[in-house]
């Protein structure tokens, strides 16, 4: 990651509040009334001070994270970083790993345009990138009819061997049928993580030392379909009104919203806040999170399903 890349990710990718963290416990310097200052003095005085790999070591926590959706499907069959990494070469050489070298044309279907395979963590990144609907879109005040172009995220991790895709619930399913096309795993079960119902939610909560803040209810009297309540500010917790837990809380729900606090590895606390479908078990961190907060989650996730028997379909 070369400066002009770090400066982006800062930017664009890494909160200011962890920014700021990082700058005070390694003493860098900046200024400025805006994220944009801050960022470009930090950087100046991370080259001064021969400090850049700290601030490269935060912008790749935050570079492929941030805010996402995310779908998980794991594996029994004992699939290795090596050989996920052969086959990708063997179908698209070594260019895949270079950045804007491999442009196929796209279309509407997901195509793998770039991959990061990181020995140390063990995870392999693969960036695909697909046409949207046509758009009505401006270049230079001039109108023009175009297909916006966008791009996902699929983090292949192993033992147990996972593909995490961070896409819309549709563009999920293109992309695990993509995957299964490059590693052949046609003849491998691929199962969905998944915590479907509010039970399994609640445990969920409890492993995550959560807060409730909002909820999504069927509606089982009254002229509501489904209603949808929000924590009071002071409260800060729906599972703790007894207003809620009696009008609302046995009725079943669509969707709850997570407050919790997670600590990384390097010092910094952040409140995360997380999106749980309970119909379809989707998970969406609302907030902008590290790749050690989604590893986490994964982990209390799979805790459930095993203390609950097997939940994944």
């Amino acid at each position: 990651m070369n400066i002009s890349e770090l400066s982006e990710v800062l930017l664009n990718n890494v909160p200011v509040d962890a920014i700021k963290f990082i700058a005070r416990e390694h003493q860098l310097s900046y200024s400025g009334s805006n994220k944009g200052e801050v960022v470009e003095d930090l950087i100046r005085d991370a080259q001064t001070n021969d400090k850049v790999e700290i601030l490269r070591n935060i912008a790749s926590q935050y570079q492929f994270a941030g805010r996402t959706s995310v779908d998980w499907y794991e594996s029994d069959e004992d699939i290795q970083f090596r050989r996920c990494k052969e086959t990708i070469i063997e179908k698209y050489s070594t260019d895949i790993f270079v950045f804007g070298r491999v442009r196929p044309e796209l279309d509407k279907e997901p195509k793998l345009i770039y991959v990061n395979a990181d020995e140390e963590e063990q995870q392999i990144l693969l960036m695909f990138a697909y046409n949207g609907p046509i758009r009505r879109i401006l270049v230079d005040y001039e109108p023009r009819v175009d297909n916006p172009t966008y791009f996902d995220y699929v983090i292949i991790k192993f033992n147990p061997f996972t593909v995490e895709s961070r896409a819309s619930f549709n563009m999920s399913k293109k992309l695990m049928n993509s995957c299964k096309d490059i590693f052949s795993l046609d003849e491998v079960q691929l199962s969905r993580v998944e915590i479907i119902g509010d039970d399994q939610i609640s445990i969920l909560k409890t492993k995550l030392g959560a807060e409730l803040q909002l909820a999504r209810h069927q509606g089982l009297v009254g002229d509501y379909d489904w209603i949808e309540v929000l924590a009071d500010p002071e409260t800060g917790d729906l599972s703790q009104s007894e207003h809620y837990l009696q009008e609302l809380a046995t009725s079943p729900s669509k969707r709850k919203i997570f407050v919790f606090e997670f600590n990384y590895s390097f010092g910094y606390s952040e409140k995360v806040t997380l999106e749980v479908n309970t119909e379809n078990g989707r998970f969406w961190f609302r907030s902008a999170v590290g790749e050690e907060a989604i590893r986490y989650v994964l982990q209390k996730v799979r805790e459930t399903v095993n203390s609950e028997g097997s939940l994944i379909t």
